[in-house]
């Protein structure tokens, strides 16, 4: 395997191993903090096999790996459950998201919650290295009394991509996410009154957008989502995947800091899209890395860069900040993070999540960190993104039930 510059010229960077050149360094720097981001929509998109559990459902343990067909419902129907496959419209969009609606033994109506997938385009079980987290969770909630839908993102499984393919940004998903509230109010065994929302990773983000606009959401469990803006995460991110990486802490200052001054550019949001490429070119052509390397490497990973930073999704992402939302959302909250997850770390953004909720004098919300876990709820070493598939767990049971327990004693006991 040649050096992550020779991977970061192709559009995908790894961890720099120490003593490369510097320019090599600096282009690794440029471009870390939105590899992590990049590289799990990558392995989202080519997630293809599936899996169920060999043991109880919701176990999440002793799995055993089975093909099925996209979007099938093969593997609830398999452990008992009573699933639909279904659709819901983002009219406004021109998205049609399909899905399963896995609905409690018995006539309802039934309380119900939406999940909402991480960045990247997923599946309705939000697969990933043969682990199936939305399955899980939607196992253990429909035994527990609460009906959930899971759907399709845009343009993957059943789903279409809508008016603006490649385009879309949380804002538009959290559109997707109202379509999906409108589906199940109108559902004859569904509670319209009792309808909430689950949000992993970037999910994490988009339930509180939803949240802030309708008065009908009955509650909000956030997974691994962020507290804090953008650009912050994707740093505090960087830094602690280096360091469990170990790379000494010069190098992270470095990449750290050669990372911060191209978000400073991103942040201005007076900017038109060809003034921030015209900014961030100027940028990243000062740095005096950058300059030591070859031409040919400075085409490509000015390119690259590029690419990445003026995404709309990624500007929209580094500028969003999390806070301002929560602190208009007056439902029930449950944050919940691994105090291993790398991705999302856990105490600044519990902190500023409960900072917010307080301030918007939510009288109902509670965080809670999991030692050990990681941004997928899995018990884990290291929390880096290399031992995702390697676990044999996909999901915590302890979080699962914290969250069925939650939920339940707000939908089900009244």
């Amino acid at each position: 395997m040649g050096s992550t510059f020779e991977a970061a010229k192709h559009g995908h960077l790894g961890s720099e191993p120490p003593g490369v050149d510097p320019a090599h360094q600096f282009f690794a720097c440029l471009l870390e903090a939105t590899r992590v981001v990049e590289d799990q929509k990558a392995l989202h998109a080519h997630a293809v096999v599936h899996q169920q559990t060999g043991n109880a459902p919701g176990t999440a343990r002793g799995l055993r790996r089975v093909v099925l067909t996209h979007g099938s419902t093969a593997d609830d129907a398999a452990v008992g459950l009573h699933a639909k496959q279904c659709a819901a419209e983002n009219i406004a969009a021109g998205v049609t998201l399909a899905g399963t609606l896995t609905l409690p033994k018995g006539e309802g109506p039934f309380p119900a919650a939406i999940l909402i997938t991480g960045s990247g385009g997923q599946n309705r079980n939000e697969e990933i290295f043969q682990h199936k987290p939305f399955w899980v969770i939607a196992d253990h909630l429909t035994r527990g009394g609460i009906a959930v839908l899971r759907v399709d993102d845009r343009g993957v499984g059943g789903s279409t991509a809508g008016d603006n393919p490649g385009q879309a940004t949380s804002f538009d998903f959290a559109g997707d996410v109202g379509a999906g509230m409108d589906f199940l109010r109108a559902h004859a065994r569904i509670a319209p009154d009792k309808i909430g929302l689950i949000g992993h990773s970037e999910g994490g983000i988009i339930a509180p957008l939803v949240a802030r606009e309708r008065d009908d959401v009955a509650f909000a469990v956030l997974l691994a989502g962020t507290g804090v803006r953008g650009d912050k995460l994707l740093l505090m991110q960087h830094a602690a995947i280096m360091r469990a990486s170990d790379i000494d802490e010069e190098t992270i200052s470095a990449a750290c800091a050669a990372q911060e001054r191209l978000f400073a550019t991103v942040l201005d949001s007076a900017l038109s899209p060809q003034e921030l490429e015209t900014r961030l070119t100027r940028a990243i052509q000062e740095e005096e890395e950058f300059q030591k390397a070859s031409a040919e490497d400075q085409a490509q990973g000015l390119k690259t860069a590029l690419a990445q930073l003026t995404n709309p999704w990624m500007v929209t992402f580094i500028r969003h900040d999390p806070a301002a939302v929560l602190r208009k959302v007056r439902c029930p909250v449950l944050a919940l993070n691994g105090e291993l997850d790398l991705q999302v770390p856990f105490k600044a953004n519990l902190d500023a999540i409960a900072r917010a909720l307080k301030a918007a004098q939510n009288p109902d919300f509670s965080t809670r960190a999991f030692p050990g876990l990681n941004h997928l709820y899995q018990h884990c070493e290291t929390g880096l993104i290399t031992e995702y598939g390697k676990i044999e767990e996909t999901f915590s049971v302890e979080v699962l039930e914290v969250m069925r327990a939650w939920i339940g004693e707000r939908v089900i006991a009244r």
